[in-house]
């Protein structure tokens, strides 16, 4: 009887992929509540927007934030007509990588200061792409072998 190939589980496969990128440089994203908007809201669309990053592979977190964590922090900005979110995006030392401005105008008031989970969701879901964006422009990529 013939002994068997021995298996190589740590060789790259015959079709030469290449190793996996991981990003470096922060380790994830404190999402504070949104300033100046009614606590439910505040709590709900940090909560969805974490989800959402989430989504695009960006590690997100509520709470306390560390050294190595980037911060994404939001304010309403109500001047009585267009009212929108402006969101800001800052590295670990603060400095600003994006900023982004999204419009709220048209929705329920009831929804908005109960923090309604589905239009919280759509804020988080429209934005997200753009906060992702600013990430992977800012983080360079580093290829980590197998």
């Amino acid at each position: 009887m013939a002994c068997q190939p021995v298996p190589r589980v740590f060789e790259l496969a015959p079709s030469g992929n290449p190793p996996m990128p991981r990003q470096s440089g922060f380790s994830s994203i404190a999402v504070e509540p949104i300033v100046d908007a009614p606590p439910a809201a505040a709590r709900s669309l940090a909560r969805e927007m974490v989800a959402a990053l989430i989504t695009h592979d960006i590690p997100a977190y509520m709470g306390s934030r560390h050294r190595s964590s980037m911060v994404l922090t939001s304010r309403v900005i109500d001047t009585g007509h267009n009212a929108h979110i402006a969101w800001r995006l800052q590295d670990p030392a603060g400095a600003v990588l994006g900023r982004y401005e999204q419009r709220i105008e048209s929705i329920s008031i009831g929804s908005w200061a109960a923090g309604d989970s589905a239009l919280m969701a759509a804020f988080a879901k429209s934005a997200a792409p753009k906060i992702a964006g600013y990430i992977q422009e800012n983080v360079q990529g580093e290829i980590v072998a197998p």
